[in-house]
């Protein structure tokens, strides 16, 4: 069986995204909230 075939029946996978996709960096606002850094490209590469 080819690895097309194992595949096919996979509707969705999970990431998660901090350090995976990112380089985990984070801004602490003026509140004392945090914010994490993302880029827009990774989540349009998901996309493809």
């Amino acid at each position: 069986m080819s690895y097309k075939e194992k595949l096919k029946d996979i509707k969705a996978f999970v990431f998660d995204v901090d350090g995976v996709f990112t380089d985990g960096s984070v801004y602490l606002m003026p509140g004392g909230n945090m914010s994490r850094v993302m880029n827009v490209l990774d989540g349009y590469a998901v996309v493809k």
